[in-house]
């Protein structure tokens, strides 16, 4: 498998690429894109598990661009501005008609005229939306991708080595690391016909072998390591790793990989990857709830954190995963609550929102917090969200009185 084998083509008569795994270089230069004339559309289409899921990326496309295509004949924007909206929204319909897709999330960023078109697929749900503007609307896209870490895995003996990366539930092959075709038992059986030479032929693998990786973690953007290899080689391995790297290790697991096939190896990387997100996720949620209850910066239920987010207070918010709610929300205050057919803030008539969670979540992003999701059983009980503030709250509204 090679880096290229994340990006899945969907469909062979649209060739649409879904990059599962984006690079740390692909989102960089996504942030920094800025188009000099013609706008950026950047769509973010559900997509649904099952057989229907096919079905309504193509509908829920089509209402995305339904609201964008009166822009593309507007005369108040440049000729060739409206030139490449018009291909901007083909190439989002053929991202519709293609397919099947991952279930999760198709974030969609094209600006025909300066060769931008890039389709990332995320693992998480979101809700369906459609922006045009200077720059990718990226935030959405960035409050989901930092909740996963981009994981550097390294199997190494005394004689080989071999690195992968796990992201986003992909596995991407890197390159062969120096040492894994460069040394072998067919040059150091005459090498070792001493402990002393075997130990020394060790430390030149493994300080090679640490280099490499040295390299390979800042120049594709690691957060975290995990690496296996035989159990008593493995102490000595970690000894001879620069400390900043040293400490990036989030955990090791004892294996032969001459005996044992790699995805055996993948798996138990997989499996330290997984335990450490839920471990980090576990003790954030826990210093929220602490400092909750100890009256500090930070607020446990929906009811509040809606009112938290209305005053733009929300540093963090954690969300059960699957939790869903009806509520309303008031676009001229930017308030938001559980019910009311007039907003307590302002007094004009609020919008029902099937989901406020979702709203809720959109708006903290939009906001610059960050979203944590939280397993069913991960200590939101029936609170469903918890949120870390950025100050205390000022008191709630109530009835018709205004605040601002």
């Amino acid at each position: 498998m090679t880096a290229e084998t994340t990006r899945v083509k969907s469909s062979r008569l649209h060739e649409i690429e879904v990059d599962y795994a984006p690079s740390a270089e692909t989102i960089g230069r996504l942030e920094a894109f800025r188009s000099t004339g013609a706008p950026v559309v950047s769509a973010y289409v559900t997509v649904e598990p099952g057989p229907e899921g096919r079905r309504k990326v193509r509908s829920e496309t089509d209402s995305l661009l339904h609201q964008i295509r009166p822009l593309a004949e507007d005369r108040e924007l440049a000729h060739d501005a409206r030139l490449s909206l018009r291909a901007d929204i083909q190439r989002i319909e053929a991202v519709g008609e293609g397919g099947p897709y991952k279930a999760g999330t198709l974030a969609v960023f094209s600006c025909y005229a300066e060769g931008l078109f890039e389709v990332i697929g995320l693992p998480r749900a979101l809700g369906a939306r459609i922006v045009v503007d200077a720059a990718p609307a990226m935030r959405l896209m960035l409050a989901v991708l930092d909740e996963y870490h981009r994981c550097l895995a390294v199997v190494v003996d005394r004689e080989t080595a071999y690195a992968w990366e796990l992201y986003l539930g992909e596995v991407i092959e890197t390159d062969a690391l120096p040492g894994s075709k460069t040394r072998g038992v067919g040059r150091t059986v005459n090498e070792r016909r001493n402990e002393h030479k075997a130990e020394e032929v060790e430390k030149r693998h493994f300080r090679a072998v640490a280099r490499e990786l040295e390299q390979l973690f800042q120049a594709r953007g690691h957060d975290v390591m995990a690496v296996g290899g035989h159990a008593e080689e493995l102490p000595r391995f970690l000894a001879l790793l620069p400390q900043a790297l040293r400490e990036r290790v989030v955990g090791t697991f004892a294996i032969d990989h001459h005996s044992v096939s790699p995805a055996t190896a993948r798996e138990r990387a997989e499996e330290i990857l997984h335990n450490y997100e839920l471990e980090e996720h576990r003790r954030s949620l826990e210093a929220v709830l602490v400092a909750a209850a100890a009256g500090g910066a930070a607020t446990v239920g929906l009811e509040s954190c809606l009112w938290a987010v209305s005053v733009r207070a929300i540093e963090a918010l954690y969300v059960q995963e699957g939790a869903s709610s009806p509520g309303v929300v008031c676009d001229e205050s930017r308030w938001f609550g559980l019910s009311g057919e007039r907003c307590p803030v302002c007094g004009q008539p609020t919008r029902a929102a099937a989901d406020v969670i979702d709203e809720l979540v959109e708006a903290t992003v939009a906001d610059g917090g960050s979203i944590h999701h939280v397993e069913a059983d991960g200590g939101l009980a029936g609170s469903l969200v918890a949120a870390s503030l950025r100050f205390e709250l000022p008191p709630a509204p109530t009835g018709g009185s205004t605040l601002f």
